[in-house]
């Protein structure tokens, strides 16, 4: 039984390769990513050390810091918003509606890796 529907699916051997095969279609050259202090570390560095010499930028903030969300939204025209809910290693949930409703403003795609929480139990599509 399928758990979320999608029309297009990739299948990775590693979360790195899904997590940078997606920000690298995702974020044109210029862009803005917006990503949070609890993702994963190596894509919250790879954000921060290699997409810059790319002509990519970024703001990292707390994940229930929706403010700080709103701030950057406002400051930069944001390509992407990027968290994992739950996070890691913290698992901290992330207000998925919240964020979405904030980003759709700004036509700003939201991505939410939750491999810990499965389909069964996050349905990130629907939102």
């Amino acid at each position: 039984m399928c758990c979320d529907v999608l029309f297009v699916c990739s299948s990775y051997a590693a979360g790195m390769c899904s997590a940078t095969t997606m920000l690298l279609a995702l974020v044109p050259q210029g862009g803005h990513i917006v990503t949070t202090t609890d993702c994963y570390r190596r894509t919250r560095q790879f954000i921060q050390t290699i997409l810059p010499k790319m002509g990519i930028t970024c703001t990292v903030i707390d994940p229930s810091d929706l403010a700080g969300l709103q701030r950057a939204l406002e400051q930069h025209e944001v390509s992407l918003f990027f968290s994992e809910s739950p996070t890691n290693p913290y698992l901290r949930c992330v207000d998925i509606p919240a964020i979405a409703k904030l980003c759709r403003k700004t036509g700003t795609v939201v991505c939410v890796d939750s491999t810990f929480a499965t389909p069964v139990n996050s349905r990130a599509l629907a939102l």
